[in-house]
């Protein structure tokens, strides 16, 4: 938000403009009276939405409240079904060469790259999009669908190899706990070169138990995974682990991250507090709640678009058959992309690179 500072732009004739944030809740709102409001996005709640609407009932029937949004990035359920309801007016359209057409205009818009936003424009945006997302992302409908896999770029002549990274890379492991039904229990070991605009990620390894293990089995069998590269658990850089799972006979079978150091500190024959990296859990802190999946998903999208940006070894036999065959179901598939995703974390929710420009001053 603007921390506790509320914009304003006030003309000659009076009017004014304020601007505010939705993370800043209904209560920001109360006591305004005003003409006219505009939301750029979906609200958060529909509480904030009702506020608004109380706030311009004072102009009558000359009181507007308008949204601009692709229904996305929060729940819409209830402004869906004002709209089915007829209380609030839908104004539908799909991202075509005509739609990007301004009013008054016979030429279409172009971008500050000089971009023309026509149909290969369009094309190009589509072809950037993963393709469940498109109906919402691009064309603005309400809900996603999914059609066959959701990795629909993933290809085994550009990404399955034996190739490995030059200079140097960081390495990491995600592990999804489970007992060992549909390839549950999984950990992947990755390496990552991120010394350029963007993390060229390679798929070393990976450790599926095909039956209930206990988290000293599992221990062991990542530790021989590490050894097949000649590492040991003290080379890695991160190390993300799934909450604790409770198995499916309750307790009994529960597995956790806690559980999984100190089955490592056993298997390494060293303290428990020395384990050092540690096992940290995936799912916590700022944009890593429901939203973390599609997230994560997208990351690994736009790395396989990228030529040169995804790796995988061929050795990872049950990561290929999950990325060729998960519909963004939670089945036995999405534990393994879980647990690459996990492996990842560092990266997909790194904070963009600030760009310096320079800029010269004087003659």
């Amino acid at each position: 938000g603007f921390r506790g500072v509320n914009p304003a732009c006030q003309f000659l004739n009076g009017s004014i403009i304020r601007i505010k944030t939705t993370q800043q809740g209904g209560l920001s709102l109360a006591g305004s009276t005003i003409d006219c409001a505009l939301f750029d996005e979906p609200p958060k709640t529909s509480r904030v939405y009702g506020e608004v609407q109380k706030r311009v009932m004072r102009a009558g029937r000359d009181g507007v409240v308008m949204l601009c949004l692709t229904p996305v990035n929060a729940p819409c359920d209830w402004l869906r079904e004002a709209c089915e309801e007829g209380l609030i007016t839908d104004h539908h359209y799909r991202l075509t060469p005509a739609n990007v057409i301004p009013v008054g205009y016979s030429e279409p818009l172009t971008l500050r790259d000089g971009s023309v936003c026509d149909q290969k424009w369009i094309d190009r945006v589509v072809a950037e999009t993963m393709s469940w997302e498109v109906p919402v992302v691009v064309h603005g409908e309400w809900e996603m669908k999914s059609v066959g896999s959701v990795f629909a770029d993933f290809r085994d002549a550009d990404h399955i190899t034996h190739d490995l990274p030059k200079g140097q890379v960081q390495l990491s492991i995600g592990i999804d706990h489970g007992d060992g039904a549909n390839f549950s229990q999984a950990a992947v070991l990755i390496a990552v070169d991120d010394s350029g605009e963007y993390p060229k990620i390679y798929v070393l390894d990976e450790y599926i138990s095909e039956s209930t293990t206990t988290p000293d089995m599992d221990a062991a069998s990542i530790r021989v995974m590490l050894r097949r590269h000649q590492l040991d658990w003290a080379d890695l850089d991160h190390v993300w682990g799934d909450r604790a799972y409770p198995g499916r006979r309750g307790g009994a079978s529960k597995k956790s991250n806690q559980d999984m150091i100190h089955a490592m500190a056993r298997e390494l024959g060293v303290p428990y507090s020395r384990i050092r990296p540690t096992i940290r859990t995936v799912k916590r802190g700022r944009n890593r709640g429901a939203g973390s999946v599609h997230r994560g998903v997208r990351f690994l999208h736009y790395a396989m678009v990228r030529p040169g940006h995804f790796h995988i070894n061929p050795r990872c036999v049950h990561m290929i058959e999950c990325l060729k065959r998960w519909e963004l179901k939670d089945d036995g598939y999405k534990h393994v992309i879980d647990a690459l995703r996990y492996s990842l974390q560092t990266w997909i929710f790194a904070r963009r690179r600030q760009q310096v420009q320079a800029v010269r001053i004087g003659a």
